[in-house]
């Protein structure tokens, strides 16, 4: 199923579009702290007689369930059930809050997951998103699914050290890892990643952080930091250095370049192998 994620605006940008007829075709999600804004809203929605495709929403932007404005189960169910509702083939979904950075972003990410989709890029996207991590997992857990506070955690500090390096000028990447891979960087035991060199792969630099996830489990994430990028002229050549061997998690350059042509085939092509640094994702969660 084809579905549309136009991503996120602010509360006075939808208002606006409302004026100029937009979002007609538009599921929309819109979660405003505003009563101005709610009231403006609304009735631009009723004289556009678009109310069954906008779901109008209000609570405040902060992390802890104390808090009494806080989202609240009641309000994620009925987010969740609002969205079900109207899923189909090449439905286009919007989200919008007052900041269209933190709640709508939320929102954003819990429905693409729900869907089946990878949220992870929004998460590290710090220069647009923040995504409120209690908004999150309530959607979340209204579509079924439960985050345990680790995951919880995970997801906040990853928020961290995204904004981190984007502060310091520095890019973060994401990728994808099968079990075995993701649980050798998790523990240490593989302190290098080899990939084709692709367009992906040439915007990596030392500094930059990147987070992989393990495929088919999104909350299995681990970030690291790249300390060095080399590149060669094929697997075979890189391999030839005894240091990506060993920090690859390989016994054998022989073994390395096996499974690497299996997945990847024999035609030789430029490669690069990234040297990782997890310490920054193992401190912050011993935090």
């Amino acid at each position: 199923m084809i579905r549309h994620f136009l991503g996120t605006t602010t509360t006075e940008q939808f208002l606006d579009g409302l004026h100029f007829g937009l979002y007609r075709n538009v599921v929309s999600v819109v979660v405003t702290s505003d009563c101005s804004y709610a009231m403006g809203i609304q009735e631009s929605v009723e004289r556009l007689g678009i109310e069954e495709s906008v779901f109008l929403a209000s609570f405040d932007d902060v992390a802890d369930v104390a808090c009494p404005g806080a989202i609240d189960e009641e309000e994620a169910r009925a987010i969740y059930e609002f969205l079900i509702s109207h899923d189909g083939e090449g439905v286009e979904y919007l989200f919008a809050c007052d900041g269209s950075v933190s709640r709508s972003s939320a929102m954003l990410c819990a429905w693409m997951r729900l869907c089946g989709e990878d949220d992870l890029s929004i998460w590290v996207d710090a220069a647009n998103y923040a995504p409120n991590v209690l908004v999150y997992s309530r959607v979340l857990a209204a579509g079924g699914v439960q985050l345990t506070r680790a995951n919880v955690r995970d997801r906040e500090l990853l928020k961290k050290l995204s904004f981190a390096r984007m502060i310091v000028g520095r890019r973060v990447h994401t990728m994808h890892l099968l079990g075995e891979p993701w649980d050798k960087i998790a523990n240490g035991a593989k302190r290098c990643e080899l990939r084709r060199l692709d367009a992906k792969r040439k915007g990596v630099s030392a500094g930059d952080l990147v987070v992989f996830s393990r495929i088919g489990s999104p909350d299995d994430i681990v970030a690291a930091d790249v300390r060095e990028c080399r590149t060669a002229a094929s697997f075979e050549e890189l391999l030839r250095d005894e240091g990506v061997v060993s920090a690859s998690g390989f016994r054998t350059a022989k073994e390395a370049l096996a499974e690497l042509e299996g997945i990847y085939g024999e035609d030789s092509c430029p490669v690069v192998a990234l040297f990782l640094d997890t310490s920054c994702w193992a401190h912050g969660r011993d935090e």
